[in-house]
């Protein structure tokens, strides 16, 4: 049973107090967030017209690039031969992956992993198309 600890606190604010809080709880904070995808060139689920000459993916936060990995697959789901993956020089958040396999118009997914300051190994998949 929940009771009103302050009398004069309408019990319709005590409500909205103790769902904000458990809100934060369950919602956690800015310092617990993993890394997410803020940017990408190729775009997400984007099309081009030229051959990409490498995969550039921006984080939400810095990244450790010894356990952060870019794969790149045809629509038969080959991998594609790639570079090793580099931190942006002016931009731990961005990773960038050098595409050194010849593509053809298709439809190509990347595949990534990254870790952040957090230590979580967070992953994903996206597709572009080439024209």
């Amino acid at each position: 049973m929940i009771t009103n600890p302050n009398p004069n606190m309408k019990i319709s604010s005590m409500a909205g107090l103790l769902a904000m809080v458990a809100a934060l709880i369950l919602g956690g904070t800015s310092a617990d967030a993993h890394p997410r995808i803020i940017t990408a060139d190729p775009a997400v689920r984007g099309t081009v017209a030229a051959r990409p000459g490498r995969i550039s993916i921006t984080f939400s936060e810095p990244l450790f690039l010894r356990l952060c990995s870019v794969a790149l697959r045809d629509s038969a789901g080959h991998t594609l031969r790639t570079g090793p993956s580099v931190l942006a020089p002016s931009d731990s958040r961005q990773l960038i992956t050098p595409i050194l396999a010849p593509l053809t118009p298709g439809v190509y997914s990347v595949t990534w992993h990254a870790v952040a300051a957090d230590t979580h190994r967070v992953q994903g998949v996206y597709t572009f198309t080439l024209q």
